[in-house]
């Protein structure tokens, strides 16, 4: 699986136009990209608001102890849309997580 997970400031990001934007709202149940958005895309990259959530990319969904645990403020920069479409995220307490994601052009 080619997702790489890791904080990097925001300016790395924009020297590509972004071409398609989301947000996505992560809570008790498990939620997915939205792939209609990634349709040409070769890239994107998401910021966490609001809460710890946790991620799974291998198509099963994460529960509350099992998955990457992805703090506030972490970046997740998804290198590989197809194996991002299988990318599941829940929220790790009782407040809901926001994942702003921008797609980039090829």
């Amino acid at each position: 699986m080619a997702l790489l997970l890791l904080t990097v400031p925001l300016g790395s990001a924009t020297q590509r136009p972004a071409m398609t934007y989301e947000q996505l709202t992560i809570s008790s149940a498990a939620v997915m990209l939205d792939q209609s958005k990634m349709t040409g895309m070769a890239g994107g990259q998401g910021v966490l608001q609001g809460a710890e959530v946790r991620m799974r990319c291998d198509g099963t969904a994460p529960s509350t102890t099992v998955g990457v645990p992805i703090q506030v403020g972490s970046t997740i920069n998804f290198t590989n849309l197809i194996d991002a479409r299988l990318c599941q995220f829940l929220r790790t307490t009782g407040t809901d997580g926001l994942l702003n994601v921008q797609y980039f052009a090829p």
